[in-house]
């Protein structure tokens, strides 16, 4: 499993006690500086790779965003977002969503809200706006998020693979 924007780390963490063997984090430098020391605190430094260290034992590794681009071809079954797509700059999204379809053999879950508020000169993004451009992301379901008002549940499956 791989995680664009995975903040904290929570979703790690909880992959992790529930027996996911490999779980990735790409986010910016700054946030994995949290997400790092939770979760070497948590599940203990073993567990956890950093940019830059080498890790056999470790099952989730925190990366800098632009390591997605050196991540093997078909290396995760499931990638995710919550909660960042709609505000990072769509060429930047539109650049995930090619990664993804490298990386990824089958799945991507997205959990976002979709009021499109304005920032600045432009609104945020819609995740399914953004995907009209990628025929081989097939939306399997789409639904209210229950945890949270206002965000949407969509479920991919990735063509060709």
């Amino acid at each position: 499993i791989c995680e664009y924007g995975g903040g904290l780390g929570l979703v790690a963490y909880y992959a992790n006690a529930l027996g996911c063997p490999n779980y990735t984090i790409f986010d910016l430098p700054l946030i994995n500086l949290f997400a790092g020391n939770f979760l070497i605190h948590s599940l203990g430094a073993d567990a956890v790779r950093l940019f830059g260290e080498e890790s056999p034992t470790a099952k989730v590794h925190v990366l800098p965003f632009w390591e997605c681009m050196n991540v093997h071809d078909g290396a995760y079954s499931l990638a995710l977002n919550q909660d960042s797509f709609p505000e990072i700059d769509p060429v930047l999204v539109l650049d995930y969503f090619r990664q993804i379809k490298r990386t990824t053999t089958m799945y991507f879950l997205s959990i976002n809200q979709e009021g499109q508020a304005a920032m600045g000169s432009r609104s945020q993004n819609a995740v399914p706006d953004l995907l009209r451009g990628f025929p081989d992301f097939k939306r399997l379901y789409r639904m209210k998020y229950w945890i949270r008002e206002g965000y949407v549940e969509e479920l991919y499956k990735l063509h060709g693979k």
